[in-house]
């Protein structure tokens, strides 16, 4: 059979029918059926998909490179649909299946080449490969999860690798399984606390986090009061020690999960609906699934690699941030600022600090952070909207990249003195980020119909879940 997919007109990522009218979409059969005789050459199905305020742009930029052979055959709409469905998961299988093959040749030269040059070399078509990989798949969950995994985190940790640094430059060297694992996940050595004293007096003595795979992270107190007061004084000294109560983290899941099904079920009646405060669900659904998601995956991690890794944690309770520092560099999507530091901030606050000075330095260093952060999610905007960049995501993590340098300026000109109250600074943050994210972050997937994709699959996800139980 001819390899293809699916061939219909698109605006932006909302499919139209031959008259331009959204809405409706005009499915016609890539692969040849071959044996089956009586085949008619004409066949259409529409089915709903959405609308969208795109604009007419012609057929995907990106997905127009792959050039299927047409041929229309007379299947229901719904036979259509699983058809549809199952090639786009046997793509993603068969994209998969090839990566691993690329980084089984990445784990093979870095046992075998030391050298950074040469490294870099081989390692450099499979970055490329990496980018492109996300490109034949149209489906916006499958193209957002190969683009995170492997054109994000495998790229970068490859990169790290290159340059004999990051966690897959381990000594002594990484076995294959775990090689692989730690390549495409945000997977670290856990981490403990090694000293926590809390003597008869009301002195705490809390040492740093250390990497300690032989034992798992504890926190030892004489009850839940204590407990609290040891982390909060732990959070005060360092947020990333900042360690939950494990009574208060599973009413936490329990809460993120119920909350997570109330908004997939509040879809349905989104069109009563105020526009701001559908982009909130959209906000607050994308956090609950990435930390859920990775919070499930720990016991196949443990599987795979033992119980001395785990999962780090994406999100550290970003709704608490008191600052936009505490927000991106501690709270949000922690393993990006982990993986860019190294690669942006660090060399350009070390070249331009011995010129400008050291706060410049660092102001500067997180600016171009910020700006290489927006030009990411830019590439990962064009790979599920199929449209040209318009540049307001990358406008959005500018901003925010100006704002946070300022913030630093201003805690260095007042020494620390001058703090707002948590409870004043918390929502100020908090409602910065929503402003702006609905204001340049949100427009190009709301005006290109990703939103409505994205719904549409989930809804086709419950329903497969449901049909299992019938």
């Amino acid at each position: 059979m001819n390899k293809g997919f699916f061939n219909t007109k698109k605006v932006g990522n909302v499919p139209v029918n031959s008259d331009g009218n959204k809405g409706s979409q005009t499915v016609m059969l890539v692969d040849q059926v071959e044996g089956v005789p009586g085949i008619s050459n004409t066949h259409q199905s529409s089915s709903t998909v959405g609308s969208g305020n795109a604009t007419d742009d012609g057929n995907c930029i990106l997905k127009s490179i792959f050039k299927p052979s047409i041929s229309v055959v007379n299947f229901p709409p719904r036979y259509i649909r699983e058809m549809e469905d199952f090639k786009e998961l046997k793509t993603f299988i068969r994209l998969w299946s090839f990566s691993i093959l690329c980084l089984s040749f990445c784990f093979f030269i870095s046992n075998r080449i030391s050298g950074v040059k040469w490294r870099l070399l081989f390692f450099l078509p499979v970055i490329t490969t990496f980018f492109l990989l996300p490109v034949p798949l149209s489906s916006v969950h499958l193209t957002l999860a190969t683009f995170f995994h492997l054109g994000w985190l495998a790229n970068f940790k490859l990169l790290l690798l290159a340059f004999n640094r990051g966690p897959l430059a381990s000594t002594p060297p990484l076995d294959f399984i775990k090689f692989i694992a730690i390549a495409v996940l945000p997977i670290n050595p856990k981490q403990t606390i090694t000293k926590i004293q809390i003597p008869n007096s009301d002195k705490v003595d809390i040492d740093k986090s250390v990497p300690n795979v032989s034992s798992h992270p504890k926190v030892t107190s004489l009850n839940l009061v204590k407990e609290a007061y040891v982390n909060y004084l732990a959070y005060k000294k360092d947020p990333d020690l900042y360690v939950l109560p494990s009574f208060f983290k599973q009413i936490l899941f329990v809460g993120k999960v119920l909350l997570l099904a109330i908004i997939l079920n509040a879809y349905q009646y989104k069109d009563n609906f105020n526009q701001n405060f559908i982009l909130f669900l959209y906000f607050t659904h994308f956090y609950l699934v990435i930390e859920l998601v990775f919070a499930a995956a720990n016991p196949l991690v443990w599987l795979l690699i033992g119980y001395d890794f785990e999962i780090e944690p994406q999100f550290n309770e970003p709704y608490l941030a008191s600052s936009l520092q505490d927000f991106w560099g501690r709270r949000w999507n922690r393993m990006a600022s982990r993986i860019l530091r190294p690669f942006f901030y660090d060399p350009v606050r070390v070249f331009w600090t011995p010129i400008l000075g050291k706060l410049w330095g660092q102001m500067l260093g997180i600016v171009v952070t910020f700006v290489v952060s927006g030009l990411i999610h830019e590439l990962m905007y064009l790979y599920v909207t199929c449209v040209w960049p318009t540049w307001e995501v990358t406008w959005f993590f500018v901003l925010h990249g100006v704002c946070s340098a300022a913030e630093l300026a201003v805690k260095k000109a007042t020494k620390d003195k001058f703090q707002l109250p948590w409870v004043v600074s918390m929502p100020i943050t908090l409602s910065f980020v929503l402003v702006t994210g609905f204001w340049l972050f949100f427009p190009q997937i709301v005006r290109n119909g990703v939103d409505v994709q994205a719904i549409n699959e989930y809804s086709i996800l419950m329903k497969s879940f449901r049909s299992i139980f019938e």
